[in-house]
């Protein structure tokens, strides 16, 4: 065999390396593409669906006051604007959650007497959040009485007081 032979032989082991290469990585992106499609796709929690308190919300099961949870993430840069938003509408008489996609907290500023729910990350995929800041309002049972982004012109005093035309029948989560 000659040396020309040998590289020609080389050559052509390396490109039917590289192909195969090739093909390994075009189906491992196909898999994860695919994977990421079957995952629920943000949209908006269902109004009228029930969450079961003590299974999601333990920290703020009991009493007969409305339950309003704020999604944030601390890397958000709105989402504090939106925590002095709530603030300055005075939501009295609601129980306050703040449920956290991180487990630190330590860039925003929470109230005393809201309670940072760092082990409800989960609510984020389950309620089909689809981004921070964003309010929802429960009744003292868990069900969803109403859901909007928590920016813009919102009228959060308004928001705060007056029913969802969209409420109907409950529905349940397991």
């Amino acid at each position: 065999m000659t040396t020309t032979t040998a590289a020609l032989v080389l050559a052509w082991i390396a490109i039917i390396l590289l192909t195969l290469a090739t093909a390994g990585l075009l189906r491992r992106v196909e898999q994860l593409s695919s994977r990421s499609t079957l995952q629920a796709e943000p949209g908006e929690p269902v109004i009228g669906l029930q969450l079961p308190m003590s299974k999601y919300l333990s920290d703020l099961e009991g009493g007969q006051a409305q339950v309003l949870l704020l999604f944030v993430s601390p890397s958000c840069m709105t989402c504090q604007a939106a925590i002095d938003a709530i603030v300055a509408a005075g939501p009295a008489g609601h129980r306050i959650g703040v449920v956290l996609r991180e487990a630190d907290a330590a860039p925003m500023h929470l109230p005393d007497g809201w309670v940072p729910l760092t082990s409800a990350a989960g609510l984020f995929h389950i309620l089909r959040i689809p981004a921070t800041p964003y309010l929802v309002r429960l009744d003292a049972d868990g069900t969803i009485i109403d859901a909007t982004m928590a920016v813009g012109s919102l009228s959060l005093q308004h928001w705060l007081t007056h029913p969802s035309p969209t409420h109907h029948t409950p529905a349940s989560t397991a």
